[in-house]
C-alpha cells in the first residue's frame, strides 16, 4: 500500500490526464498549531490563485478499501464543485488594495504556544496565553473563504497595527456576529427545544459566530457573557471546545483544576491538534467585566 506521499504524487499524475489545461501542485499547507496537511492545489494555467485540496480524507477513503480510480473521480467531482466561488478577488491590486480590503478584515484566536513558528510572519497581538490573528473575510455562495494578513501585506497596504485592529474590531460584530445557545440548541436544534416551551435547565451555553468557524473569538467582543454573568448572578466560567467556540457555565466554586484537565483531555483525545485552542480555563469577573486565566492573571474584554 501507498505511503501518504506516494499517494499524494500519484493522485497528482491521474488528476492531470482527468483536468487538462491545469496546473497540478502537491503542498504541505500550515494549519493550525504548527500542524501541516498534503494538499493537492488545483489550478487554470492562466490563474493566479486555485482550489486547495486536502488529502488526508481521501488517503483514508484509499486504506479503507476505496479504488485509486474512484478517489480520483471524487476529488475531480469536489474540484468542480468549488473551482468558481473560491477566490472572489480577480485581480492581484485588489488584494493590495486597503481601501477595498479594509471592510473585511476580521481576527482569530489561536494558541500562542503551539502557533510560534506561524507568529513569526503575521501582525498578532497576546490575549492571556492566546495569539490574535487577522484574516481578510469573503463570504460566498458556498461558504466562507479566508486569507491571512502577513506582515509583508501589512507593509503593502502602508497602515499601521493600531490601524489594522480598529478595522477588526469594527467588522467583527458585521460581518461574523456572536451566536449564543444552550448546548441542548446546539444538539438537537433551537426549533425543537422551543416547542418544550421551556428554559434548558442545563446550564451550559455554546458561544460562536454565525459561521461556527474559529468563533472562539467571540469571547472578546459582544456581550453574551455579560449577560449570562446578570443572569446567573455569578461570575462565568469559559471552556476553550476548540478554536471554533467557546462553552460557557456558572461559576459555582468549581475546581478549577479538575476542569482544566477535562479540557486537557478532551483536547488531546477528541479536539485534535488542528482546532486546539488552549487547556486552560478562563473565568469572566461579572464585577470588574474582565477575563482571565482561572486562578490566573486578568485581560479586559
Amino acid at each position: 500500500m501507498m505511503t501518504m506521499e506516494q499517494f499524494a504524487e500519484e493522485i497528482k499524475i491521474r488528476i492531470e490526464t482527468v483536468l487538462s489545461g491545469y496546473k497540478m501542485e502537491v503542498r504541505k499547507i500550515d494549519k493550525n498549531n504548527g500542524l501541516q496537511m498534503l494538499a493537492l492545489v488545483i489550478k487554470k494555467e492562466k490563474d493566479s490563485v486555485g482550489v486547495i485540496i486536502y488529502l488526508k480524507p481521501y488517503y483514508q477513503q484509499y486504506r479503507d478499501g476505496r479504488s485509486i480510480e474512484n478517489v480520483v473521480e471524487a476529488i475531480a467531482a469536489s474540484y468542480c464543485e468549488n473551482r468558481n466561488p473560491l477566490m472572489p478577488i480577480s485581480r492581484m491590486q485588489d488584494l493590495l488594495n486597503w481601501e477595498r480590503m479594509k471592510e473585511r478584515v476580521v481576527y482569530r484566536l489561536i494558541s500562542a504556544e503551539g502557533n510560534k513558528k506561524l507568529l513569526e510572519g503575521v501582525p498578532s497581538v497576546g490575549w492571556l496565553d492566546l495569539a490574535v490573528v487577522y484574516h481578510l473575510y469573503f463570504e460566498q455562495e458556498k461558504g466562507q473563504s479566508y486569507i491571512a494578513v502577513t506582515k509583508e501585506l501589512m507593509e503593502a497596504w502602508g497602515i499601521s497595527f493600531t490601524e489594522l485592529q480598529r478595522c477588526a474590531r469594527q467588522n467583527m460584530t458585521k460581518l461574523l456576529p456572536e451566536v449564543l445557545e444552550s448546548i441542548l440548541e446546539t444538539l438537537y436544534g433551537k426549533d425543537e427545544i422551543q416547542m418544550m416551551k421551556q428554559e434548558p435547565i442545563l446550564q451550559l451555553y455554546v458561544l460562536t459566530n454565525k459561521t461556527r468557524a474559529y468563533g472562539a473569538a467571540a469571547m472578546l467582543y459582544g456581550d453574551s457573557i455579560k449577560r449570562m454573568a446578570a443572569k446567573w448572578n455569578t461570575d462565568v466560567l469559559i471552556l476553550p471546545s476548540s478554536v471554533n467556540e467557546v462553552l460557557l457555565i456558572p461559576d459555582t466554586g468549581r475546581d478549577y483544576e479538575k476542569l482544566r484537565a477535562m479540557v486537557d483531555e478532551i483536547n488531546r483525545d477528541v479536539v485534535g491538534p488542528e482546532i486546539c485552542l488552549s487547556s486552560n480555563v478562563y473565568r469572566y469577573s461579572r464585577e470588574t467585566g474582565e477575563i482571565l486565566i482561572a486562578g490566573g492573571d486578568a485581560c479586559e474584554m
